[in-house]
């Protein structure tokens, strides 16, 4: 059971990373812009980045 528990750590883990550092660059991105842009993906890698983190945060408690 602990090693499923760090498999999923590890995994909440570095998508956590990966979503908040792919939000970091579509923001910047966007501030590059001088149209009208699409903020929705910004919006759902920033709140799945943050959600991940939690689960991370989670799995890492239960270890």
């Amino acid at each position: 059971m602990i090693e499923i528990t760090k498999f999923a750590m590890l995994l909440s883990l570095c998508m956590a990373i990966l979503l908040i550092y792919s939000a970091y660059w579509e923001g910047i991105r966007i501030a590059n812009e001088n149209e009208k842009v699409n903020g929705l993906p910004f919006i759902l890698m920033s709140t799945l980045g943050f959600i991940f983190s939690l689960f991370a945060s989670h799995f890492h408690d239960l270890i």
